[in-house]
């Protein structure tokens, strides 16, 4: 019986340990792993030797995480045998192959490979699985041989170049263990009336998941194909769920930051044409994080709110709201805007302790508030309130305090029933808001 060959492990993780197994019975197997690993825990028949001493041997597999393959490398190129043979057994093969041909001795020979398998997936036997190999700088017969031990232990070998599997590895096994992640991450238990497809996607988590959050990093960041094909799966998700929305209104729901008779009404009824939306519903939602909210969950159709005043600058309601969001800018209008100070029928100016409105209606107005009524509380409304055409309606309703007045759009003093104190006070005569008609990216 010729005598076995000697070959060194270096990593004895989780896939490690199964390798070491695959390849007990035919060869000599010696394990180097940086965690202290006493002799004869494990696999029996192993033998655990130094990291030093299991490089210099003739055929070195490294089983040790993509993440530190560079750094591991670097370190100890020169513990190598020069005139032994290096096997990588990473899921991705670009990255590893091109680290060991800069770091390892010119005279050493490489082989790529990839066993398509896991602790998991080989429970059930190695007949029929997969290995990819992948010719680097390796002898003719030192290839072969490699190639028929394989074989002749029923692996299905495909021979390819390490940028042929990542582009492969990409379309199939970046894309499980990334569905498989996000599919983990909703927590999914098992129900009375799970389907058979139900199931085998809760195979398939509990296979994905089962791996450290450490590989499935390296798999989905050292693949060069993998980003674009993360980027596909994104735009997927988003072109199914618009098409779901696409079909949930007969009429398009036109969400506005403000309520009735706010300036966004104002721009919504104004523009209409010139938005090229047609027929269409508004919905009031008062500010611009509900616009986000009902425009991501479906409920809405288009979103519309101010996002720029002449005077006041940017207005950061809606950039922290956009901020949260994805979508498109499908038209911006400019629109001249006028404030009017409203109060109930019976108020008159010197009655007047504290004006309500929204943080960049005042901002606009601040001088010629301070100036005209500079023992006058000025007062940001919260809530619901912040919108103006609101706070004017809870002052007509006596929710607000009779001493209360809003500063608000003229429109409201009709639609409310309520007295125009003041008119005119923005700060500039000339003042423009920058209003943003968006929908779903």
């Amino acid at each position: 019986m010729p005598k076995k060959k000697d070959i060194a492990i270096i990593g004895y993780g989780r896939f490690g340990q199964v390798w070491a197994e695959f390849l007990r019975p035919d060869f000599n197997v010696f394990v180097a792993d940086q965690r202290k690993v006493a002799p004869g825990v494990g696999i029996k028949g192993l033998s655990f030797t130094t990291l030093k001493d299991a490089l210099k041997m003739e055929t070195v597999f490294l089983c040790i995480p993509i993440s530190s393959f560079a750094d591991f490398l670097a370190k100890n190129a020169q513990h190598f045998n020069p005139r032994g043979t290096v096997l990588d057994v990473c899921s991705v093969k670009t990255y590893p192959v091109d680290l060991m041909k800069k770091h390892l001795p010119r005279t050493c020979q490489i082989i790529g490979t990839h066993p398509m398998f896991g602790p998991d997936s080989i429970k059930e036997g190695a007949a029929d699985l997969r290995i990819v190999l992948s010719r680097v700088r390796q002898k003719p017969a030192t290839y072969k041989f490699w190639r028929d031990y394989f074989k002749k232990k029923q692996l299905k070998v495909v021979e390819i170049t390490p940028r042929q599997h990542d582009k492969l590895a990409a379309e199939s096994q970046s894309i499980a263990f990334y569905i498989g992640r996000v599919l983990g991450e909703l927590n999914l238990k098992p129900t009375p009336i799970d389907t058979l497809g139900f199931k085998r996607l809760q195979k398939m988590i509990d296979q994905t998941c089962n791996d450290s959050w450490q590989l499935f990093y390296d798999l989905q960041t050292k693949n060069p194909y993998g980003e674009g094909v993360r980027q596909r799966i994104e735009r997927s998700f988003k072109k199914i769920d618009r098409e779901l929305q696409k079909k949930q209104h007969a009429v398009p729901v036109l969400g506005i930051q403000g309520g009735q008779g706010s300036f966004n009404e104002e721009v919504a009824r104004t523009y209409a044409k010139e938005f090229g939306i047609g027929e269409y519903k508004v919905k009031y939602l008062y500010d611009s994080a509900r616009v986000i909210q009902q425009l991501k969950s479906g409920k809405i159709d288009y979103g519309l709110m101010a996002i720029y005043n002449s005077v006041g600058g940017p207005v950061l309601e809606s950039m922290h709201a956009l901020a949260q969001c994805e979508c498109r800018m499908v038209q911006i209008v400019h629109h001249p805007i006028r404030h009017f100070l409203l109060a109930q029928k019976s108020v008159n100016l010197a009655d007047v302790k504290k004006i309500i409105s929204h943080p960049q209606a005042i901002k606009q107005c601040q001088k010629t508030l301070k100036k005209k009524f500079p023992r006058v509380k000025i007062t940001e409304g919260k809530g619901e309130l912040i919108d103006q055409a609101t706070a004017a309606k809870a002052l007509a309703a006596g929710k607000l305090p009779s001493s209360a007045a809003v500063l608000a759009n003229q429109v409201c003093a009709d639609l409310f029933d309520l007295k125009i104190l003041a008119k005119d006070l923005q700060d500039q005569k000339n003042n423009v808001t920058s209003f943003a008609l968006i929908k779903r990216a």
